[in-house]
C-alpha cells in the first residue's frame, strides 16, 4: 500500500506519528521504498511507470500506474517511492548525488540502484533487505509496464505469505530474504546470467543511523536541504 504514502517525507510522517493512515495510525509488517535516480535505462522506466510520461508524437500525457502500485502492495507492505508526485517534485528534480545519498542513508550501495529496500520495525531496527532490480526485471531496452507489475505483484504475495507464516517474528526480514530468493529466481536469462542465485542479489544490510525511522529522518532533512521538499 503506499497511498496517501506517496513519498519518503510522507513515510516520515507517518512513522513519526505526525500523519495517519486513512484517518488512524497503522502498523504494517513490511516497510519499503522504491529508489531510482534521474537517469535513463531502467531508471527511467521505473519512473514512467509509477509516474507517466509525455507522448510527443500524440503531444498528451500517457498515466502511470500509481493507483495500480498502491493496490497491488497490499495491507501488509507499505511503499514510499523516492520522489514525490503529490507534490511535484517529481525525480528530474532531484540529482543523481542526492539519490545515491538517500540510498547509503538506508544501507544501499550505489551500484545497487535501481533497487527495493525493505525494512521492519523502523522504530527500533536498522536492518534493511535491498533488492537490485536490475536482475530480476528485463533490460530496459526490452522491459513492458507489465514486468514491472508482475515483479511488484509476486513480491507482495510473498510478503503477505511470509507474514501468514512468520507474524511478527524477529526474523521476518531474514525469512523474507529466503523466500524471495526462491519466488524471483530466476526470472529468465538476464537474471540467470548475472546471478548464482537469489541470494547474490538480496542482501541484508544496515542503515546509516541508529534505527530506520533516524536514517529516513535524515534523508527527509538532506531533501529538504536541497530544496526539494
Amino acid at each position: 500500500m503506499s497511498e496517501p504514502v506517496g513519498s519518503l517525507r510522507d513515510l516520515q510522517d507517518l512513522l513519526d506519528g505526525v500523519a495517519t493512515l486513512y484517518g488512524e495510525p497503522r502498523y504494517f509488517p513490511f516497510y519499503g521504498v522504491l529508489l531510482y535516480t534521474p537517469m535513463n535505462g531502467l531508471n527511467e522506466a521505473l519512473h514512467r511507470y509509477i509516474v507517466g510520461r509525455w507522448d510527443a508524437d500524440a503531444k498528451s500525457n500517457i498515466g502511470g500506474h500509481f493507483e495500480l502500485f498502491n493496490v497491488q502492495t497490499g495491507p501488509n507492505w507499505l511503499v514510499a517511492i523516492v520522489e514525490d508526485i503529490n507534490r511535484g517534485q517529481e525525480i528530474e528534480r532531484f540529482s543523481a548525488g542526492t539519490v545515491y545519498d538517500i540510498a547509503r542513508y538506508l544501507g544501499a550501495r550505489v551500484d545497487d540502484l535501481p533497487a527495493i529496500v525493505f525494512f521492519t520495525e523502523p522504530r527500533t531496527r536498522k536492518e534493511t533487505l535491498v533488492l537490485k532490480l536490475v536482475d530480476v526485471l528485463p533490460s530496459a531496452e526490452g522491459i513492458r509496464d507489465e514486468d514491472i507489475t508482475n515483479l511488484i505483484s509476486k513480491i507482495a504475495a510473498t510478503i503477505d505469505e511470509v507474514w501468514h507464516r512468520h507474524g511478527p517474528s524477529d526474523r521476518r526480514l531474514e525469512a523474507l530474504r529466503d523466500e524471495l530468493a526462491n519466488a524471483l529466481w530466476p526470472l529468465g536469462p538476464t537474471a540467470a546470467s548475472k546471478a548464482q542465485s537469489g541470494l547474490d542479489w538480496l542482501k541484508v544490510s544496515f542503515a546509516n543511523a541508529p534505527t530506520v525511522i533516524a536514517a529516513i529522518t535524515s534523508v527527509v532533512n538532506l531533501i529538504k536541504a536541497f530544496g526539494l521538499y
